[in-house]
């Protein structure tokens, strides 16, 4: 389906909200088993490269691809800085480049991803890493951040610490697109290419863990088969297991001002 929401004010986020959140995500960092994670530093992130890299960046891979076409949806929108977490040998970025003619960066935790990356699309900046520990300095904001299908490979100990990096790279008034499995409630399953117990898949409303901070809002929402190409901009008639859904949420302080108590 389709969801486009209103406009409303913009504002500056909450200062306590991103402070707390730091606070978690420093808390998090701490405690958490960084397994997975680790997993897809050391090989997994090639080993899923290889699987893969056949099909990335091809025309027709490009044309249906969700985020791509989401963001065609809005002319008037024109990203000045792109991040992407989780951007493969950045074929989804160079295709921004070249509509937007924007600055790109990209993350990624497979090596030989970024190293055919940076021999295929010449001036991508690609830069090895993961979601909880973005390789992004304080002062690179970016205007655009897209996670197309990464909170659900990230440990759930690690998932607000990820998020809070991802918050942490967006400036004030940008915006998140946000792509992933969307079930009718929220799953784990085994990741089926590693012995069992080694990594799992989580699958759930991302959106919502983002709106709940009051600090986001959502501006469009679309829903996709996940293995179903079509020149359709929505699909009538997903199963809950096979639902990706598109999200873009912008960034802005949506707490209203009350007399104190």
């Amino acid at each position: 389906c389709w969801v486009w929401t209103s406009a409303s004010s913009a504002a500056a986020p909450s200062r306590w909200f991103l402070a707390n959140f730091a606070r978690v995500r420093r808390r998090v960092l701490v405690v958490a088993d960084n397994k997975q994670e680790d997993l897809f530093l050391a090989s997994e992130g090639d080993e899923w490269y290889a699987r893969n890299a056949a099909v990335l960046g091809l025309d027709e891979h490009a044309r249906t691809d969700p985020a791509l076409r989401i963001l065609g949806q809005i002319p008037s929108y024109r990203p000045k800085r792109v991040l992407e977490v989780g951007c493969s040998n950045g074929w989804r970025l160079a295709r921004l480049r070249e509509r937007y003619g924007c600055k790109t960066v990209g993350v990624e935790p497979s090596a030989k991803a970024v190293e055919d990356g940076n021999k295929r699309y010449p001036g991508l900046d690609l830069r090895r890493g993961v979601a909880m520990k973005l390789p992004i300095g304080d002062h690179e904001k970016f205007d655009l951040v897209i996670c197309y299908c990464v909170f659900m490979w990230v440990s759930r100990s690690a998932l607000l610490a990820s998020m809070a990096e991802v918050d942490r790279a967006l400036e004030d008034g940008g915006h998140i697109l946000l792509c992933d499995f969307l079930p009718d409630v929220p799953a784990r399953r085994r990741y089926h290419h590693l012995p069992e117990g080694q990594a799992y898949t989580y699958k759930q409303d991302l959106a919502q863990v983002f709106l709940a901070s009051a600090c986001y809002r959502h501006v469009a929402r679309t829903t996709h088969h996940h293995a179903r190409q079509t020149d359709d901009l929505f699909d009538m008639d997903v199963p809950s297991d096979e639902c990706v859904v598109c999200d873009i949420l912008q960034k802005r302080n949506l707490h209203v001002a009350v007399d104190a108590t």
